[in-house]
């Protein structure tokens, strides 16, 4: 993590995150900071070329097309970003080609602005990044070594299910068995993990945590299961997250997001408690805690060939289901007091509570973001109040606003002026916005519980402009 943070400058995140295949078409868009693709939305340059998004970038002057080229990651400090509409800023940007059995096959890039910029023109200067290095950078992707700071605690609930589940943690906390944890976006399932951990006998040792779905296809085997030196071009010997995480606990979140044939190989793992390091004949013992989670209904994954079924009874020896939040109503006024005293210590704020119009609201609210998308309503809300006001009022609460009142458009009066197909796009518009949030805009995802086909869905979204 240290040559990531030095790279960028100690900021302690990224504002952006692409990837190019060889032609330069954008595999991937993720932009974090509104500057970054200023009128492009991240959806709408998938599958355009990266020069048409930013016309002053080329083969010769682009960290990507250079790490491509050089079958090296590529750094460069103060890259001036200009898009098609003239307007620029400048970014710290990270490289990393991506290989497949010794090819390159494309680049990801790491992005921040440079807001330490003084806005004069400067010279590119390129630095190629260390073997060493580059397999530091590789191992910190979407990869968090947590020093476990939650227990059962800290999950805050008076819903009895909830409590229910608080106790089967305990019971469960020492047993040498998989868990899968099992809840929509934003229930807390991380928060369940690191309980499980820090109530057992190995909360001593080390935590790891990936998210499956933040690894390109191609770097699955090699994070998880390490490298050994000539096993491709430019391989070092690297341990995977199972060698990290020996003696501790691995959690993979996402799970369903691995390649099937990965999966096979993880089962493997799982049954024999041993590794085999990519390239390598030599089988490593390991004695991992496992713990996974998904954001989608098993038996649906399975069914859509997400997930193998023979890993699914695997990994949920135990199973843990997280309800929604729209599920615990009664927990809402509690969490709200929790984030209002953590925020107002944060922010240095005095609310002391909120009014009888955010309290009904927020009963019938339906939380597609769940716990997460309260904290975020509520951390906006007191970051943004003046430093005297003591209740939040409705006004200062920023809701989804694109939720639309059912019972309201269904009448008559409403099908004859609005037309019942304009009335009816209105109603498919408003549910494929609400799944997208609900699956963090993971289009695979959305699909599958809306059970559409992908390029279907794919469709809509253009259609609808979301």
């Amino acid at each position: 993590m240290e040559i990531l943070n030095e790279i960028f400058e100690n900021s302690g995140c990224i504002d952006g995150i692409t990837i190019l295949n060889l032609n330069g078409d954008i595999l991937f868009s993720a932009k974090f900071n509104n500057k970054l693709h200023k009128n492009s939305g991240n959806y709408e340059v998938i599958g355009k070329n990266f020069k048409e998004i930013y016309p002053n970038l080329s083969i010769k002057n682009s960290t990507m097309f250079q790490a491509m080229d050089l079958r090296k990651p590529i750094y460069i400090k103060d890259q001036k970003l200009e898009y098609y509409d003239g307007n620029y800023i400048y970014i710290n940007s990270l490289s990393i080609p991506i290989r497949n059995a010794g090819k390159i096959v494309g680049v990801i890039d790491l992005s921040i602005e440079n807001i330490k910029h003084n806005n004069k023109e400067i010279e590119n200067n390129y630095i190629s990044i260390t073997d060493n290095q580059f397999d530091e950078i590789i191992k910190t992707l979407g990869t968090k070594y947590v020093d476990t700071k939650y227990c059962t605690d800290d999950i805050i609930t008076a819903n009895i299910e909830m409590i229910r589940m608080k106790k089967f943690i305990k019971e469960i906390a020492n047993y040498d068995i998989p868990v899968l944890i099992y809840g929509e976006t934003g229930t807390g399932k991380e928060l369940i993990a690191q309980s499980l951990h820090s109530e057992s006998n190995k909360k001593s040792e080390i935590f790891i945590a990936q998210n499956c779905a933040s690894i390109p296809e191609t770097l699955f085997e090699s994070i998880f299961f390490g490298t050994t030196k000539g096993a491709y071009t430019d391989s070092i010997d690297s341990p995977g997250l199972f060698e990290m995480a020996n003696g501790g606990t691995l959690f993979l979140d996402e799970i369903n997001s691995m390649p099937l044939y990965l999966q096979s190989k993880l089962l493997r793992v799982i049954q024999e408690k041993k590794v085999t390091r990519l390239g390598s004949k030599k089988s490593i013992e390991v004695n991992v805690r496992l713990i996974t989670a998904m954001n989608v209904d098993p038996i649906l994954a399975i069914k859509e060939k997400e997930l193998r079924q023979d890993l699914y009874y695997r990994i949920s020896m135990l199973k843990i289901d997280v309800l929604p939040l729209r599920k615990r109503k009664e927990d809402i006024l509690l969490l709200t007091k929790y984030f209002i005293a953590k925020y107002n210590k944060i922010f240095q704020k005095k609310i002391n509570g909120i009014s009888q119009e955010i309290n009904e609201k927020f009963k019938k609210y339906d939380w597609l973001g769940n716990v997460r998308e309260l904290e975020n309503l509520l951390l906006l809300a007191i970051s943004m109040v003046d430093n005297n006001k003591e209740v939040l009022e409705l006004s200062d609460i920023s809701f989804n606003t694109r939720n639309i009142d059912l019972e309201q458009d269904n009448t008559v009066e409403n099908v004859e002026e609005i037309g019942i197909k304009n009335l009816l796009e209105r109603y498919e518009k408003d549910i494929l916005q609400r799944m997208l949030e609900k699956y963090s805009y993971n289009i695979t995802h959305a699909a599958i519980a809306l059970k559409l086909p992908r390029q279907t869905l794919q469709r809509k979204i253009k259609k609808y402009e979301l």
